[in-house]
């Protein structure tokens, strides 16, 4: 389940030996009922992507100590 505000990654699913298999975060700036999202690319780009294509962005904290 995402939310307005949240950061994702979107899958490549075709990517190069040399390309990475994701790409982003982006932020999801609207939801829709059909199972797509709407994400910022840019300052003035925005995709409809299905959320079938994304997963969620995790960012590391780097105040957390491993031991």
């Amino acid at each position: 389940v995402y939310r307005v505000g949240d950061k994702v990654n979107m899958i490549t699913y075709d990517p190069t030996k040399v390309e990475p298999r994701t790409h982003g975060p982006y932020m999801v700036t609207q939801i829709f009922t059909n199972g797509t999202v709407r994400i910022q690319l840019d300052e003035n780009t925005e995709e409809t992507v299905n959320i079938q294509e994304l997963f969620p962005h995790k960012e590391s904290n780097p105040n957390l100590v491993q031991l």
